[in-house]
């Protein structure tokens, strides 16, 4: 997967069950158990996932198969993109552990552009 979250997905309240039958269809999904650890992957390592984890826990009380989907494809977005990493740095090239990379550059406002309070 290229993404965290597929954008092609509506996910809203509608999808989530509706009927006794539904609910008992999702009952025995883990699906707080996939967003505890998809938010404990967010906040310590995978910042790119943040977006994604905190949407779909809104569902977690009441969640469809669509929403559960969409947890098999952030963890499908992991599984792909294990190798990748962030790395912060001087600009320009990096070179670490073997490896030549173009660096990012990020600029910072510290002073607030000068603008008194």
């Amino acid at each position: 997967m290229a993404t965290p979250l597929d954008p092609h997905h509506n996910l809203t309240l509608s999808q989530c069950p509706a009927t006794p039958h539904q609910y008992e269809d999702m009952q025995d999904v883990p699906y707080c158990g996939a967003i505890r650890s998809l938010m404990y992957a967010a906040l310590g390592t995978r910042l790119d996932i943040v977006f994604a984890v905190s949407f779909l826990s809104q569902f977690m009380q009441n969640h469809g198969q669509p929403h559960w989907e969409a947890i098999k494809w952030v963890f499908c977005y992991l599984k792909g993109t294990h190798e990748h990493e962030l790395t912060i740095g001087m600009g320009g090239t990096l070179s670490w552990n073997g490896k030549t990379c173009t660096g990012l550059q990020g600029y910072c406002d510290a002073d607030w552009a000068s603008q008194e309070h």
